[in-house]
């Protein structure tokens, strides 16, 4: 079905909602990376376990969750309608995301096919109710 508005009213509307979309965007993009933690992994690989310890109260907890501060620290925040900046505000997720000579990589942060997958989906959603109505 035919959008019986004109292209330029359909182009205005998409000027105006876009920077809502980002908003969006950033909301998914955080919601994929959180819910990596619940995974305990990044894209469908798994992270790496920690070694054995002895303290009993680390028996069963999942991979880069103690007290939750680090999957908490994600943030989205959109600084224009096509720059949308996510990130962790923790001065150790860096090296939990990236790795060290000591400590594994657990990505849990980073480009994404799944997310890109996710954005497409929600963009060509948006660009159908403005453009196919």
């Amino acid at each position: 079905m035919a959008n019986k508005l004109p292209l330029k009213q359909q182009l205005a509307q998409f000027k105006k909602e876009r920077t809502a979309w980002a908003g969006g965007i950033g909301l998914i993009a955080k919601k994929q990376f959180t819910d990596n933690f619940n995974k305990g992994g990044f894209d469908g690989k798994r992270w790496q376990p920690r070694k054995p310890t002895k303290n009993q109260r680390d028996v069963g907890r999942a991979v880069l969750v103690k007290s939750g501060v680090l999957k908490r620290s994600i943030t989205s925040r959109v600084n224009s309608w096509d720059k949308i900046t996510i990130g962790s505000y923790t001065p150790y997720s860096r090296v939990h995301n990236e790795g060290s000579k000591k400590m594994p990589q657990r990505k849990f942060i980073g480009d994404s096919k799944i997310l890109d997958k996710k954005v497409l989906d929600f963009i060509t959603k948006k660009m159908n109710s403005i453009f196919k109505k």
